[in-house]
């Protein structure tokens, strides 16, 4: 991590929409990594625009951020109801969620 900017190696997580659409493909479903509360990569879209930069919702962040808890439920994504189900996974201390909606 240096900043707000999370890499694996050398690859920029933030914005790689190549891995979200790609989970999206095998799931059938939406994906999200977060970077502690902030969407960094998604394949959500409204009105033509990737939800990165988003924030989750506070019931999301006081579950999984604050009780360590994966969430099960529904969640507010840019104004759509979403059933959801968010980990949270440490990775060098940083607070990493992904969520499948």
């Amino acid at each position: 991590m240096e900043g707000d900017k999370l890499y694996k190696g050398e690859m920029l997580i933030n914005g790689n929409e190549a891995i979200v659409d790609n989970i999206g493909k095998l799931t059938g479903d939406t994906c999200t990594i977060f970077l502690n509360d902030t969407r960094i990569t998604t394949n959500v879209v409204r009105d033509g625009q990737r939800a990165v930069g988003t924030q989750a919702s506070p019931q999301v962040i006081e579950t999984v951020l604050k009780n360590k808890q994966p969430y099960y439920g529904e969640a507010v994504v840019v104004g759509v109801k979403y059933e959801t189900a968010i980990s949270q996974f440490m990775i060098r201390a940083i607070m990493l969620l992904v969520c499948f909606m």
